[in-house]
């Protein structure tokens, strides 16, 4: 049981909406995404898709200058 007490607890962790952004530039292995921001922690999680909707897991490890989670404003 205590094999599906951790399956259930890994389920109830999973969040329950998808936040959406898009990618604005790419440089070396640097890639620029707009969106909200706030959603995007420092070592968190990004999945980028790619051409033909292949999946690209990616992380977060800055911010630029200037931005402090307001989001696209273009």
């Amino acid at each position: 049981m205590s094999a599906m007490r951790g399956l259930l607890q890994s389920v109830q962790a999973t969040p329950d909406h998808e936040v959406f952004g898009r990618v604005v530039g790419v440089r070396g292995l640097l890639v620029e995404v707009a969106g909200p921001l706030g959603a995007m922690a420092i070592g968190g999680r990004v999945v980028i898709e790619g051409a033909g909707g292949r999946p690209t897991p990616c992380e977060a490890v800055g911010r630029a200058r200037g931005r402090q989670g307001q989001g696209d404003r273009r």
